[in-house]
């Protein structure tokens, strides 16, 4: 029988992290700035004290990750103010190849920036699986544990952005106690939708 388990991430997790995001996002910027790149953020948002990251393992191979930041308003802009060189070095290829996406990534952090930064609020970043493992639960057990980790250290609130077009993911979530907030068009196009988890009564509700 298939041993199944979610963990927190490692050091040595990043590398399947990196390949896992690049499988499950190909067609966003941030696969364009390159592996050297996404190493580099989800090895520094390993570190931090103020995200909270799952990995979902399976017989010894990582199959999906979960990361979030407490603290978000300030948490990117932190991070890339403390690394800016090597970001820049690292996706300097891929802005020379298409320009347009360093006015992507300086929208994004700014966009990240203004996002609210209460220590009781946890928001929910990146959650993939390999495309082929997706429709498992995978994702949604990596979710759950986030979730728990949120209640165990007294959070009140995660929040996530979920694409208007995902709606299986958004009804999922919503299952899970996520209530939608509101919906948010981004300059690509993109319609967001934003859900809220609060903490109360145990059930992702005041």
């Amino acid at each position: 029988m298939a041993q199944k388990h979610v963990r927190p991430m490692l050091p040595k997790d990043i590398p399947a992290v990196v390949e896992i995001h690049i499988a499950a996002f190909s067609g966003y910027f941030t696969s364009m700035l390159g592996p050297k790149f996404l190493a580099l953020f989800y090895g520094e948002i390993q570190r931090s004290s103020s995200a909270v990251t799952y990995v979902f393992e399976r017989d010894g191979r990582v199959l999906g990750f979960s990361v979030g930041t407490f603290s978000h308003g300030g948490f990117y802009r932190r991070l890339f103010l403390r690394r800016w060189f090597p970001f820049a070095v690292y996706s300097f290829a891929a802005v020379l190849k298409q320009p347009t996406i360093l006015v992507r990534v300086v929208r994004s952090l700014f966009q990240r920036v203004a996002k609210p930064s209460q220590k009781d609020l946890a928001v929910l970043g990146p959650t993939a699986v390999f495309p082929d493992e997706e429709g498992r639960g995978y994702g949604l057990m990596m979710v759950s544990a986030f979730l728990d980790h949120v209640k165990e250290v007294g959070g009140k609130q995660v929040r996530a952005e979920v694409r208007k077009e995902d709606q299986n993911l958004i009804r999922a979530y919503q299952n899970m106690g996520f209530a939608v907030l509101r919906e948010t068009n981004v300059p690509s196009g993109t319609v967001l939708v934003e859900l809220c988890y609060r903490i109360g009564n145990g059930d992702g509700h005041d």
